[in-house]
Formats: structure tokens, C-alpha cells, sequence
């Protein structure tokens, strides 16, 4: 029996679209699809297969990957090119799959089709197929907070098992900056796109030369870390709770691995609002204990966070300069770019 996905995916740019997962990825099986409204910037379904396992569909729309959360970046706003972020997935998808089978239990990729293959091109689309995890994501206590640092001293520690030239090299800037300073230039006519136009362009206004400082600053830490010289290492770069999942039997995956990538360690340590930089000794202990050197810099460490804030930034200025409806997804990035501007108050320009 085939089965298919054929629900209209929920984006202005986009139609409805269909692919049959069960042949490309599971074999000749019997698929049940239910449409789970669940994480962000991209669609996810449940799988039944017909022996009764369960399945965790992906379908991503390649344009948002070519800017994704401190990831590697193509500068999509001057040369949109969705074959090079259909590559980018793939390879990080592939690195993560990599560090699977280099022994990372903690790794929670995808399977491979039957091909070899990782991921399934769908015009202005890419699937993927996770096995389906029971569990929650949380913030670690004391005790989850040294675990997790052992996982990510691990995870820099396997740099070597990856196959060279399959991981991207971090970019070492936001993404989104080049548009996002346009709209910086252009902040004097109204924002008549949705409900929170207008009052996003009236808080961005007085914080636009505080906004500009900070990007400046992240170029001068950005040719500092580059200058220091210092070895590289495979990140996963979206450290935050959200991607971090304890299972119903105590095991602790990371998921979401498409923004992985070569950068300084810091990425995983110092991105804004993590706190898993290493502060005491029980920290550095479990960092360490898979041979990783006790050694921060503190130049790639306020780079990361000043990324993270200004990505959010960055990214909720473009939901609210887009048509949007006063809805739970757009009252919950108001309320992020709260946070993320009262943060740009509080820093000493």
C-alpha cells in the first residue's frame, strides 16, 4: 500500500506537495500520516509503518536553510541558490549520520534510504526520516548540566572520524545581517505588513545605532578568532534546551543537526542564552574528560553570544516586515524580540 504526504505546507511561498516515503525509505510497507504541530521552520509528521513502528517525518523548506540559526550562511538575499542549501543539509545530515556510526550514541540523525542516501529532494523541499523518540527536552540541572558538557566535550573529540570535506566551516556572522541592515537604513516609513509592524519598527528605531555597534563589534571578534589560530572542531550549533532530549529510559540524544558544522569550540559553549560555557572544576571535568584541552576563548565566546542575539534579532524583524496575523507563533516572536532588545540595552556600547 502506498502512502503519501499530500497536506498543503503551511508558508506563503509554498503549494501542496506529495512524496511516497514508504518506498523511499522504509521499503514496501503500509504507512499511516498524521501532521504533528510541532518545532519550528519546518513540517513534521508521525509514521505508523505496518509493523507497528513509529517514525518522525521531516520536511524542510530549503529556502530557510539557507540562513539558519547561527549556521553556515550563502548570503541568500543576494544569490538565493536552493541546490547549495539542499547540499548544505545534506551534508550536515550526513555528518550527523557519520557521528552516529562513529559510536555517538547521543546522536539522534537520520536513516539512510535504501540507496545510501540521507535525504529526498521535493522541488522547493527536502524529507528526512527519524526513528521516533519518547521523551522530553529540558533544561539540565546540576547533575544533567555535566552530563551534557561530557556529551559536547565527545562530540568536539570525534572531529577526526568525520570524512574530510563533509562538514561545513562556520561562518563566523549572522546570517541574516546583510537584509537585516537594509531595513536598519529604512526604518522612517510605517510597517503596515500585520499587527506588530508598526510597534517592532518603533522599538527597533532608537536601538538602530546601539544594533550597528554590536554587529561591528561581532567583525572585530570575528578577525580575532580567526587570527588566534585555533584548532577547529565539529559543533553541533544549536545548543539550546529545545534540542536536548531525555528519553522515557534516561538517554540523553541530541537532535536537530542541520546547522553542524567545523567551528571554534565555543559555538556549542558560548551561544547566547546556554550558560554551558565551563565555570567550575566539576565543569571543566566532565568537558575534559574525553581528552578535550581546558582552554576558552573569551574573543569566540562573546562572538557567539552576540550572534545568537543578534540572529533572533535579525529573525523576528523579517517575521514582522512579512505579513503576519496576531497569532500564538507571532506573539511568541514579539515577545523574543523583547528580550533579545532589552539584552541590547544592557550592553556597554
Amino acid at each position: 500500500m502506498r502512502s503519501w504526504i499530500c497536506r498543503e505546507l503551511r508558508t506563503r511561498r509554498l503549494r501542496p506537495r506529495r512524496i511516497d516515503i514508504g518506498t523511499s525509505y522504509l521499503g514496501p510497507v503500509g504507512l499511516n500520516l498524521t501532521y504533528l504541530p510541532v518545532g519550528a521552520g519546518s513540517h513534521h509528521y508521525l509514521a505508523l509503518d505496518s509493523d507497528g513502528r513509529r517514525w518522525f517525518v521531516t520536511v524542510d523548506e530549503l529556502i530557510t536553510k539557507l540562513f539558519g540559526m547561527s549556521g553556515p550562511t550563502f548570503m541568500p538575499w543576494l544569490d538565493v541558490d536552493l541546490d547549495a542549501a539542499f547540499d548544505a543539509l545534506n551534508r550536515a545530515f550526513g555528518t550527523a549520520v557519520a557521528l552516529r556510526q562513529a559510536g555517538l550514541e547521543f546522536v539522534h540523525g537520520p536513516i539512510l534510504r535504501p540507496d545510501g542516501e540521507v535525504l529526498t529532494r521535493l522541488s522547493d523541499y527536502a524529507v528526512s526520516v527519524f526513528p521516533f523518540i519518547d521523551g522530553i527536552s529540558d533544561t539540565p540541572g546540576d547533575a544533567g548540566r555535566h552530563r551534557l558538557l561530557e556529551v559536547i566535550g565527545r562530540l568536539h573529540a570525534a572531529t577526526d572520524s568525520i570524512p574530510p570535506g563533509l562538514p561545513q566551516h562556520d561562518s563566523l556572522t549572522v546570517p541574516l545581517k546583510p537584509r537585516f541592515l537594509d531595513t536598519l537604513d529604512d526604518l522612517r516609513s510605517p510597517w503596515t505588513t500585520g499587527p506588530y509592524g508598526e510597534p517592532a519598527r518603533l522599538l527597533l528605531q532608537p536601538r538602530a545605532d546601539a544594533i550597528r555597534d554590536l554587529f561591528r563589534r561581532c567583525d572585530q571578534l570575528a578577525d580575532a578568532v580567526r587570527a588566534a589560530g585555533k584548532p577547529w572542531v565539529i559543533t553541533h550549533g544549536q545548543m539550546h534546551a529545545a534540542n536536548i532530549v531525555h528519553t522515557t529510559d534516561d538517554t540523553l540524544l541530541l537532535v536537530d543537526w542541520d546547522c553542524v558544522a567545523l567551528a571554534p569550540r565555543e559555538r556549542d559553549l558560548g551561544t547566547w542564552g546556554n550558560d554551558l560555557d565551563p565555570k567550575t572544576d566539576q565543569d571543566w571535568a566532565a568537558y575534559t574528560s574525553a581528552g578535550q584541552p581546558r582552554d576558552m576563548d573569551p574573543a569566540a565566546i562573546e562572538l557567539y553570544r552576540h550572534i545568537g542575539l543578534l540572529w533572533t534579532i535579525c529573525a523576528d524583524t523579517e517575521v514582522f516586515r512579512s505579513p503576519h496575523a496576531d497569532d500564538a507563533d507571532a506573539r511568541h516572536e514579539w515577545n523574543n524580540l523583547h528580550v533579545a532588545l532589552s539584552a541590547v540595552d544592557a550592553w556597554p556600547s
